[in-house]
């Protein structure tokens, strides 16, 4: 059986504070193109209070120009 961690809540704090500060500096970045985008999700894995992983994933939705 696996043992449960118990993190310290600063740990904890400090990593989802530094997964916000990204967010904020990549803000324009991630909006740029938000009107062809259907949803953002932003994924985060956090362990022992260190950011192991996080990724952000734009889904598009995608739309048919027709020509005249």
């Amino acid at each position: 059986m696996e043992k449960i961690v118990r993190l310290p809540q600063n740990n904890v704090e400090e990593a989802i504070t530094a997964i916000g500060q990204s967010l904020i500096k990549r803000a324009k970045d991630i909006a740029n193109d938000v009107n062809k985008v259907n949803n953002i999700t932003i994924y985060a894995n956090i362990v022992a209070g260190e950011i192991v992983a996080f990724d952000i994933k734009k889904n598009y939705t995608a739309t048919l120009e027709k020509e005249d």
